[in-house]
């Protein structure tokens, strides 16, 4: 079943150098791996749109985070999802 949440900004160093989600932050979903510097983020090339099925595939415990209420955040520990800050 397809999750309409629209598209969520996941940083490249998820994508690519295939770090695991450390961050998620819900407002307009962005995910980090949570080892991006300033000059990473400034860079919008290093930012991909992605469904939530992709999201989800990376790591299936962000799929509850995507429920969870705007401006709630989630900090991964050892892969395993944290509560919301």
């Amino acid at each position: 079943m397809d999750l309409i949440m629209g598209a969520i900004l996941v940083s490249n160093k998820i994508l690519i150098n295939t770090e695991a989600p450390a961050w998620m932050y819900r407002e307009n979903p962005i995910v980090f791996s949570g080892s991006e510097d300033e000059t990473h983020l400034n860079n919008p090339l290093n930012l991909k749109t992605v469904s939530a099925e992709q999201l989800i595939k990376i790591g299936y415990s962000l799929k509850a985070n995507l429920f969870a209420p705007i401006s709630s955040s989630f900090e991964m520990n050892n892969k395993q999802t944290m509560g919301s800050g």
